[in-house]
């Protein structure tokens, strides 16, 4: 790694995801949940290694879910932190993603819907920058005198840091 750079403040540029969240009491004794995650990256690029991170009610005994068949998707329950965690392989530019949770719940009250969240996602995107910056010229200068003979390419990869979504 050469540079690594942080925006803060206002953002001008659009979020390479969205996240949909549906959340319907079905049972006295379950919540479905429907997670709609939409790639916003130009259609010629991907995502990778994507993975969201939904905590679930403390009161929660299992969670089964409903995936694209094929589609490279899993999932899974982490029941002693209290986590449901949807992974991806590969996600395309203009695509939509769903996968539907259906959470068994032992004590369901009325703050029960509220400990669904907020939605954590972690995620690369290779060859592609949310900022729009790009680099033109590039000159590393070591002090110990040595030189250096770069390829003439730079590879740009962004990397989720902290990318969370409110329920």
């Amino acid at each position: 790694t050469v540079m690594r750079y942080r925006l803060a403040g206002d953002f001008q540029h659009k979020l390479p995801f969205q996240m949909l969240v549906m959340i319907e009491d079905t049972d006295p004794k379950f919540l479905e949940v429907v997670l709609k995650l939409r790639c916003d990256i130009p259609s010629n690029q991907y995502a990778t290694n994507i993975m969201v991170r939904m905590p679930v009610p403390k009161s929660t005994s299992s969670v089964s879910h409903t995936l694209p068949a094929g589609s490279g998707q899993s999932s899974e329950f982490k029941s002693a932190e209290k986590m449901q965690i949807w992974k991806m392989r590969r996600c395309f530019g203009g695509s939509e993603q769903s996968a539907r949770f259906r959470i068994n719940v032992t004590d369901k009250g009325r703050s029960t819907r509220k400990e669904i969240g907020p939605v954590s996602l972690e995620f690369e995107i290779p060859m592609f920058l949310c900022s729009g910056m790009g680099i033109r010229y590039l000159r590393v200068i070591e002090r110990t005198g040595r030189s250096y003979s770069p390829f003439r390419w730079v590879r740009y990869i962004t990397h989720s840091d902290s990318y969370v979504i409110r329920i």
